[in-house]
């Protein structure tokens, strides 16, 4: 009974990310009359349901959501387009509910617990704590979500871990090295493995070109000629 209720209530959380993405696109059959049509409203609701469910590809949606709206408020020199108000108001929503489960559970840590522990108010490496502000960022809450959705499988949740690592948007994933000083390419290198071994052909591009120019990792061409020649068929 455990095992057929487990598989069930795997099914239910694909049924809700594949509703998710009926309802982002539409789809059209080759039957005429059975179409469904994109909404955006149903798109947002099943995404609700599935990342509720935990289903790794809804939280990496949601996650990109956030992104990009971070991406369109702080982008410079990127052209503006016009973010749908529904999702917005989704995405402010969903922030404000994860920064209100956030301060609730950081009511709960009493000094003594934190000494306990050796946690360090002022040092905390959860994206979410931002001490200087009463709210998280949507860049904060996309990687907390990046974060869920890499720690279960979801390749392109790592590859996007692995760029905004790279780009230094992403310091508490580049913490410091054995020398005690951080290095966001070393780590951003670390990512794009990971999403490698998930299955990311982008992430092994990426680590063919580390590879070539030494950035991040010693250089070294052959490595990087050997990944285009095996995954890729080049030489």
């Amino acid at each position: 009974l455990h095992t057929a209720y487990r598989r069930q209530r795997q099914m239910c959380i694909r049924d809700s990310y594949y509703l998710t993405q009926i309802y982002r696109s539409g789809l059209e059959t080759t039957d005429k009359e059975d179409v469904i049509a994109a909404s955006v409203p149903l798109f947002l609701e099943h995404l609700r349901a599935a990342c509720d469910l935990r289903d790794e590809d809804a939280l990496y949606v949601l996650a990109d959501l956030h992104l990009q709206h971070y991406i369109q408020q702080h982008g410079e020199g990127t052209e503006q387009e016009q973010e749908d108000p529904e999702v917005l108001e989704f995405l402010k929503a969903d922030l404000h509910t994860s920064t209100h489960h956030q301060c609730e559970e950081h009511h709960d840590h009493t000094v003594g617990d934190c000494a306990a522990h050796h946690h360090d108010h002022a040092h905390c490496d959860h994206p979410h704590h931002n001490h200087s502000s009463d709210c998280a960022t949507h860049l904060d809450r996309s990687l907390s979500l990046l974060i869920v959705a890499s720690a279960a499988g979801q390749a392109s949740a790592s590859l996007t871990l692995g760029a905004l690592t790279y780009q230094g948007l992403a310091p508490v994933l580049s913490g410091p090295n054995e020398e005690g000083s951080a290095n966001p390419k070393r780590r951003a290198f670390e990512l794009y493995s990971l999403a490698a071994d998930q299955g990311s052909l982008e992430a092994w591009r990426n680590i063919a070109s580390m590879h070539f120019l030494g950035d991040g990792v010693p250089r070294c061409e052959n490595t990087a000629r050997e990944i285009m020649r095996v995954v890729f068929g080049k030489k």
